[in-house]
């Protein structure tokens, strides 16, 4: 098998996979979510930007996301869920928590170690990629509550 053929079976493979021939779709059309719209911590460090791979995993997520909560919501109005409805919301589910985990997973793969330096990374407004600092807890606890036991 030369490298044409194996890329054609390599790409028929995905497209039998709904949720990687979502992906895949996005990939080739450009049109990506919107990135979030939450500005960059004043005590967060830009680490990097998503690129397109990363981009259309996250819109795929996104839009499964989306209708998996309709289809929830649809079953919670209603007295009765079939069986095939009910498996048919667990593996919608089970496929938006997998692409969550594959999108972080390739972020991290890309980035290194640097995405370990903080207590975690996160996504922000112009797609860039932070790392989060870690807390330093104060010496006293926001809310002073004393509790009285008689």
């Amino acid at each position: 098998m030369n490298e044409v053929e194996k890329e054609k079976e390599a790409i028929e493979m995905i497209a039998a996979s709904e949720p990687l021939a979502t992906v895949y779709r996005y990939m080739i059309s450009g049109e990506f979510a919107p990135a979030p719209e939450i500005e960059v911590g004043k005590n967060e460090t830009v680490i990097g930007e998503l690129i397109p791979l990363e981009k259309a995993v996250r819109t795929a997520e996104r839009k499964i996301a989306d209708d998996h909560k309709k289809m929830v919501d649809g079953a919670m109005r209603s007295n009765k869920i079939s069986c095939k409805k009910y498996k048919k919301c667990v593996a919608s589910g089970a496929v938006v928590s997998s692409l969550d985990g594959l999108f972080w997973v390739l972020v991290r793969c890309r980035l290194g170690d640097i995405t370990y330096e903080g207590s975690g990374i996160g996504l922000r407004k112009g797609y860039k990629i932070v790392s989060i600092p870690y807390h330093k807890p104060s010496a006293e606890p926001p809310n002073k509550v004393c509790l009285r036991f008689k």
